[in-house]
C-alpha cells in the first residue's frame, strides 16, 4: 500500500532531501490519479483485490489508515515532493511523493462516491413502495 508501504521510506528520503522545486504532478501520476476520479468501474490491481466479505474492523481499519495517512502528510510538509517513488502495484511505473500521497486520498473519494450510490441503490425502491 501506499500508506503503510512505499510512502514512508520515500518522505523520509523527501525530508533529508529538505524543500525542491515547486511540486507538480508526474506523468503517471496524472494518469493514475485522473482514472482514480473517473466514476467508471475499474478492476483493482490483484493485490488489492478483497474476498466477497468485508473484515469485521473495516472501518476501524479505515480510521486508523487515515491517521497514518494525516502523519504523512504533515511530515511531508516542506519536503521535496517531487522525490521519485515506485507504484506498489508495479515497481517500474515512478511517481513522486506528492502523487503518492494524493493517490490514497482520491481513492477514499472514490469509495465514498459509491457508498453513496449503493445508499441510493437501497433507499430508491424503499422510497418508490412508500409513495406507493
Amino acid at each position: 500500500s501506499y500508506v503503510d508501504g512505499v510512502l514512508p521510506p520515500a518522505i523520509a528520503r523527501a525530508q533529508r532531501r529538505g524543500p525542491g522545486r515547486t511540486w507538480r504532478r508526474s506523468f503517471i501520476g496524472r494518469l493514475l490519479l485522473d482514472g482514480l476520479r473517473n466514476p467508471r468501474k475499474l478492476r483493482a490491481p490483484k493485490i488489492y483485490r478483497v474476498g466477497p466479505n468485508a473484515r469485521a474492523d473495516v472501518v476501524d481499519a479505515w480510521r486508523n489508515g487515515l491517521v497514518r495517512l494525516r502523519r504523512l502528510l504533515l511530515a511531508a510538509d516542506g519536503s521535496d515532493l517531487r522525490t521519485r517513488v515506485s507504484s506498489p502495484v508495479a515497481r517500474f511505473l515512478l511517481l513522486n511523493v506528492g502523487d503518492a500521497l494524493e493517490v490514497p486520498i482520491v481513492h477514499g473519494h472514490r469509495h465514498l462516491d459509491q457508498i453513496e450510490r449503493v445508499h441510493r441503490g437501497f433507499a430508491e425502491p424503499a422510497l418508490a413502495a412508500a409513495d406507493s
